[in-house]
C-alpha cells in the first residue's frame, strides 16, 4: 500500500512544490487548509500549519464551533 501511495504522490504532486514531506486527507487537514486561506492545488507548509494551529488554539471551544465552524468533535 505504501509503494502505491508513493507512486501516486510522485505522479500527481506538482514539481514546483519541491520535496513532499506529507500528504493529508480528511476533515482535520481540510479545515486547516481552509482556515489557512489556501486555494485548491496550493501547497501548505509546515510553518503555515503551525501558525494556523496556534490561531485555532486562541479560540475557545465554543468560538471554534460557531466562529470557525469547526465540528464539535474536532479537537486541537
Amino acid at each position: 500500500m505504501w509503494s502505491d501511495m508513493e507512486k501516486w504522490v510522485k505522479g500527481n504532486v506538482k514539481k514546483e512544490f519541491g520535496k513532499v514531506t506529507a500528504v493529508g486527507t480528511g476533515g482535520n487537514i481540510s479545515k486547516i487548509f481552509e482556515l489557512a486561506k489556501k486555494k485548491p492545488g496550493q501547497a501548505l507548509s509546515i510553518k503555515k500549519v503551525k501558525e494556523t494551529k496556534k490561531m485555532i488554539e486562541s479560540f475557545s471551544i465554543e468560538q471554534r464551533i460557531y466562529e470557525l465552524q469547526m465540528n464539535p468533535d474536532r479537537r486541537m
